[in-house]
């Protein structure tokens, strides 16, 4: 996450750091975490930032960055979603 987090402060993101919110959430199946901020920088205005963790099982975790102008949230969420239904949870004979 450090490496994510350096990249949005090299794209010059400033994080609410007061904004700071964490939601635990089931998408087929699979236990999610997320943690999420809002923010902004100069091109692309407010922004929500998120990230997101999922249980893989066998230690294994998937993780989902994003950053996303609040002016266009809605309209990626199809995207996102998308991006949920893609992970399975790895079964005992993987």
């Amino acid at each position: 996450l450090d490496e994510t987090i350096d990249w949005l402060k090299d794209q010059k993101v400033k994080i609410d750091e007061s904004t700071k919110k964490e939601s635990d959430f089931k998408v087929e199946g699979m236990d999610w975490s997320r943690i999420s901020w809002k923010g902004s920088n100069e091109e692309w205005g407010k922004s929500d930032i998120a990230f997101m963790f999922g249980d893989l099982g066998h230690g294994k975790i998937a993780v989902i960055t994003y950053w996303l102008p609040e002016s266009g949230l809605e309209k990626h969420i199809p995207s996102i979603n998308k991006m949920f239904d893609s992970f399975k949870r790895i079964t005992p004979d993987e």
